[in-house]
């Protein structure tokens, strides 16, 4: 090892130096007050600079600072102790260790005694034996300790002196720079457009009152969105159920957070709100910021309507009709369309459609069937680029009809094989249709199912129709309906009606062979009663057979009455078979069979 001959201190002088700094601080205290500056000649020079743990102090914190005391002595002269002087407003000093390349050094804090501006004295001090301990010149001893930092920001100068081969002092003083543990606000920046599940950042800065960056000792915020989002995360954090989430900040010299972020929820207004959670809380808002859908991942039917004024139920053949539909991204968004929308049908049907474009994600596309089955059809929606198409079932009808009616003025309406009579007109929009049963039942002999649809009361809900004057809605099948008992001829026995009724003449068509067609063609109705369907029902006669015995007059009477309820059981039925108005054809028995129902409230009739 080099000698030091600076040190020039016998064995008595160690040990007063020793004793000196190890029993009272105030004798480097004494120091501190009075002595020269570093400039004199008899001085040795050190640097002294103070680290914070963490890089920052703020207020009312615990802080730990290591100070690192450097011997610059130009003459060799060896430092054996030193005292800082621990300014007012620090709270409670503690020694967190000393280290150095040079022996063993201990560090105590003392009463600042007589000492002015100053809660404490730290004291840093060499052992024996002082040549293996004392720091020469280059060499350095970094003393740490922990306090509380004032509550006010302020700037903390901590003096110096030191002993050992001389004077130790230096011309600038280690401090600390004590700022706002709590910032007056936060800034919040999101990014100016965001995309559905794509990973992003929002930016928190703590800022004082001027609005300017400052560092931030850390501490737990809430973080809240403008929208509810229940698939957001920022900082690794979910927003499971829309509630805020708590994030825990680190100190920050910079005062300056990125945070990770996810977007799940498509909206043109969405904002981040950070809030200190503390007793005065800091509060930032960040700008607006748009978060656009994914790209679109599925297609979902929305309805069909039929673009008849008023709608009918459900596609008519040869009209038209609007499919509604929209898109969506995987999260549930409404998503623009990559492409064309295309509207198709099975096989076995012509439908006339063409392409759209959904650039908002919504869309409607026209289409009108040309050929096909009256029945059940399963319609697709595909979308260019989307994985998945999109399937509603529906029911082709025959072509159907509908319109406005006023009350007591008379209207028709024909659809396909149906056609109505409203004498007394209806109130408002009327609809009638004619396609395959909704169910397969036995009530569906022919598979055919006539709706007429409307309001039969008048404004004063009063009934329209009557049993003396019902409405009528009439089906003509043609092939699927054959005459079943030609062979018979006129008078032969008839096993499905009274003797009586096939004797003498009754309608137009084969005199009483109407009673063969109304028994083998059964119609079953449903009429809306109270505001509710009633079930299917065969349909009674409108007007009774006349008894074995009647006379010819009476028996003449019944079978040529037509237009009305007269039967009993009809009545209270509320709808019948008009069994004399019954025709076919060119009245042979071959030709397409034509059932006329009569009734007093909308109804549905299968065949």
């Amino acid at each position: 090892m080099p000698s030091h001959p600076s040190i020039r201190l016998d064995r008595g002088n160690r040990r007063r130096l020793v004793a000196a700094v190890a029993t009272s601080g105030l004798v480097l205290a004494g120091l501190v007050i009075g002595a020269p500056t570093a400039s004199a000649g008899l001085l040795q020079p050190v640097t002294a600079t103070a680290t914070v743990a963490g890089g920052q102090a703020y207020t009312s914190t615990t802080t730990q600072v290591s100070f690192t005391i450097t011997n610059r002595s130009t003459s060799n002269a060896a430092l054996a102790a030193f005292s800082l002087v621990v300014p007012p407003g620090v709270g409670k000093v503690t020694p967190s260790g000393v280290t150095s390349s040079r022996g063993v050094w201990r560090e105590s804090v003392a009463a600042c005694g007589f000492v002015p501006n100053c809660s404490s004295l730290l004291l840093v001090y060499t052992t024996l034996p002082l040549s293996a301990s004392v720091v020469y010149s280059g060499q350095s001893v970094t003393s740490t300790i922990s306090f509380t930092a004032p509550s006010s920001p302020t700037r903390l100068t901590f003096k110096l002196i030191g002993i050992g081969g001389g004077v130790f002092m230096t011309n600038d003083a280690p401090t600390v720079t004590v700022v706002p543990a709590h910032p007056a606000a936060f800034t919040v920046s999101a990014p100016s457009g965001a995309q559905a599940g794509t990973p992003t950042t929002v930016t928190v800065t703590a800022v004082d009152s001027s609005s300017t960056a400052i560092p931030y000792a850390g501490g737990p915020v809430l973080v809240s969105l403008g929208t509810a989002d229940s698939l957001a995360n920022i900082g690794s954090r979910s927003f499971s159920g829309g509630s805020p989430v708590s994030l825990t900040l680190p100190p920050s010299t910079t005062g300056s957070y990125t945070l990770p972020a996810t977007f799940f929820k498509a909206v043109g207004a969405q904002s981040v709100t950070v809030t200190e959670d503390a007793a005065t809380p800091a509060t930032g808002t960040s700008p607006t910021f748009a978060v656009a859908p994914g790209p679109a991942t599925q297609i979902v039917f929305d309805s069909i309507t039929d673009d008849s004024t008023p709608p009918l139920p459900s596609p008519a053949m040869n009209k038209s009709f609007h499919a509604a539909f929209h898109l969506l991204d995987a999260y549930g968004n409404v998503a623009p369309s990559p492409g064309l929308v295309t509207l198709s049908a099975p096989a076995g049907f012509s439908l006339s459609s063409t392409p759209v474009t959904a650039a908002s994600g919504t869309g409607s596309i026209a289409g009108t069937f040309t050929a096909g089955t009256i029945g059940p059809v399963v319609l697709t929606l595909t979308a260019d680029g989307v994985p998945t198409p999109a399937t509603i079932s529906t029911t082709l009808l025959a072509a159907g009809a509908s319109a406005s009616l006023t009350p007591n003025i008379a209207a028709s309406l024909t659809a396909g094989g149906a056609s109505s009579d409203l004498v007394q007109g209806a109130n408002g929009d009327v609809t009638l249709t004619a396609g395959a049963c909704t169910t397969s039942v036995a009530s569906c002999l022919s598979g055919v199912q006539v709706e007429l649809d409307g309001n039969f009361k008048g404004a004063d809900g009063q009934p329209l129709y009557s049993d003396a004057a019902p409405a009528q809605v009439s089906w003509t099948c043609a092939t699927a309906c054959p005459h079943q008992d030609e062979t018979r001829g006129n008078y032969l026995w008839n096993y499905n009606c009274l003797w009586s009724s096939c004797m003498g003449h009754g309608s137009l068509f084969g005199e009483r062979e109407v009673e063969e067609d109304f028994n083998d063609f059964p119609v079953y109705v449903s009429i809306n009663k109270d505001g509710a369907d009633t079930p299917f029902a065969v349909a009674p006669r409108c007007v009774p057979l006349p008894a074995w015995n009647a006379s010819p007059s009476q028996r003449a009477a019944l079978l040529h009455e037509t237009g009305t309820i007269v039967n009993p059981v009809a009545q209270t039925a509320g709808f019948c078979v008009d069994v004399n108005a019954i025709t076919r054809a060119d009245n042979s028995y071959t030709g397409a069979l034509t059932i006329p129902v009569l009734f007093v409230e909308d109804m549905k009739m299968r065949y």
